[in-house]
């Protein structure tokens, strides 16, 4: 935290180091250990707290709520792994090119993509943003991106198939709706719903 917000700006600038800022007086510094007990002593700052290391365990929660079991058909009538589902993602996007994300055959089980702020050839019916199909994607050509990881994080909770962790649908297949401010909600869905009929597969939407 910041006793003089532009002054720290000027210091974190000034000493090549990669920041942001949650608000006025928060920022969040990339930065060695040195460097984070050397800005400590800089009388722009008023507190410092080190990030604790994070791990992914979504080997472990999944085992926790005992979705292995339902991918292995233990205690319930099938076994049920998301095949033949497709679930819609509203969040920042989808890195196409992660690991979790191809099927069995190898190609992405993410079949389709709106870019709601992007320029190009949006969906029929809605004029605006940037939409890419299956073979888009197939053929590498699409330029959905994720700069900020959320959409590519929730959607691996939700459908990841990348040993040991495994999302809780890891068969299902995505379509994914990136925005920046989340300003067509109803369109999002609405899009979702249809390529899901085009798709003649039903479709569960994560609005997070």
């Amino acid at each position: 935290q910041a006793n003089d917000p532009a002054e720290l700006r000027a210091t974190l600038s000034a000493r090549g180091l990669a920041f942001g800022s949650a608000d006025d007086h928060t920022f969040w510094v990339r930065a060695t250990l040195a460097q984070a007990f050397s800005l400590a002593q800089h009388p722009a700052a008023a507190r410092l707290e080190l990030a604790p290391r994070l791990h992914p365990l979504l080997d472990q929660s999944a085992k926790d709520i005992g979705v292995d079991l339902v991918h292995a058909g233990t205690g319930v009538r099938a076994a049920r792994t998301g095949k033949g589902v497709i679930i819609g993602v509203l969040d920042t996007g989808i890195d196409l090119h992660h690991p979790a994300f191809p099927g069995a055959d190898g190609q992405s089980r993410v079949i389709a993509t709106w870019d709601q702020d992007a320029p190009g050839k949006g969906p029929s019916g809605y004029g605006y943003g940037h939409e890419c199909t299956r073979s888009d994607i197939t053929s590498g050509t699409c330029t959905m991106s994720d700069e900020e990881g959320h959409g590519t994080h929730v959607a691996g909770i939700l459908a990841g198939a990348m040993a040991p962790h495994i999302g809780m649908a890891p068969e299902a297949e995505l379509v994914v709706v990136k925005s920046s401010d989340f300003t067509d909600v109803a369109g999002a869905v609405e899009w979702m719903f249809h390529v899901a009929d085009k798709e003649g597969k039903p479709i569960v939407v994560n609005l997070s």
